[in-house]
């Protein structure tokens, strides 16, 4: 059994701390200008099957030598970023024999050269052996240039990484474990009417795959309508907590209350399911919001107005 998901689409960056996703800025430095699609692959894959996948790296900018390799990470933090691992790590289950560039084994010194202008196909082949551990691989197919030139008399060293993510999962009957944990979903407990009400949710990924939460957060109101916030189906990889943002018009906003905010309380309502659908996760957050401001302002001219009152009385 293969399962393979690709979100495709065309991203430019040099790689400063890749993501889940990407965290991405475009490449300008002595005329690099690089791209690669898809920029991220998942896939679930049989010890002993094997899959291929087809990448197109463009360069847009001066001709340049540019190394692959395989790199794996792990996360930095609760917010998508990442850190690189070191593949020796995995040495006992020799994973850089899982993979070949164009049908040929990758080593460590492999290189492509790309001119300017030129676009180039890589050819990347999967194959986890039969004895291979079941469980998540989080890596990246990483292209590194290194070129050095003379700019104002000096000499320069540039170099420039671009990467896809890999998030490969391999499972004997393609039913890995997934489970999760809400480990916090907050807002303000008392906030004053002018404000804004903000939620925060954290989940935490304690099975042995990624996966992504797919739910909405409904909030209650006393005296008002219903409003409902989505959650931004983002990847929590296996053993890492992540900060979930919301979405709106396929962009990410954070979860907070677009209305104003009124006097009363609201009820905040969590609820998602993982990408399996096999199981619903749900949690509540009350907020009280009271005019503080306002009952201060109205405070604040009473007395003004009754000092002055009194002043002309006398």
């Amino acid at each position: 059994m293969i399962l393979i998901k690709i979100l495709k689409s065309l991203f430019l960056f040099t790689v400063i701390g890749i993501g889940y996703g990407f965290l991405v800025t475009t490449i300008h430095a002595q005329d690099i200008s690089l791209a690669i699609t898809p920029p991220i692959l998942e896939v679930m894959i049989q010890p002993g099957k094997e899959i291929t996948q087809n990448y197109l790296i463009s360069n847009n900018g001066s001709e340049t030598p540019l190394k692959i390799s395989i790199v794996p990470f792990s996360p930095s933090d609760e917010y998508g970023n990442v850190k690189f691992a070191d593949l020796t790590n995995y040495n006992d289950i020799n994973l850089l024999n899982w993979f070949k560039i164009g049908g040929m084994p990758l080593d460590e010194n492999q290189k492509l050269f790309l001119p300017r202008g030129g676009n180039q196909e890589i050819i990347l082949t999967i194959s986890p052996p039969s004895d291979a551990p079941e469980g998540d691989y989080y890596l990246t197919l990483l292209f590194a240039t290194d070129s050095s030139g003379i700019i104002g008399g000096q000499a320069t060293h540039t170099q420039a990484q671009i990467g896809a993510n890999i998030l490969l999962t391999v499972s004997q009957d393609g039913n890995p474990r997934k489970d999760a944990q809400i480990t916090l979903f907050s807002a303000p407990k008392i906030i004053d009417s002018l404000g804004q009400i903000v939620y925060i949710v954290k989940i935490k990924n304690t099975g042995s795959a990624f996966f992504k939460p797919i739910g909405k957060i409904n909030i209650n109101h006393l005296f008002g309508n219903e409003e409902t916030l989505t959650l931004a189906p983002q990847n929590i990889l296996a053993s890492s907590i992540r900060e979930i943002p919301c979405t709106k018009d396929e962009q990410l906003i954070r979860c907070s209350l677009t209305k104003k905010v009124l006097f009363g309380i609201y009820t905040g309502n969590l609820k998602f399911q993982l990408d399996d659908g096999k199981e619903s996760f749900e949690a509540s957050t009350t907020t009280i919001a009271f005019p503080f401001s306002i009952v201060a302002a109205l405070i604040i001219v009473f007395i003004i107005t009754r000092t002055i009152v009194l002043k002309f009385k006398k």
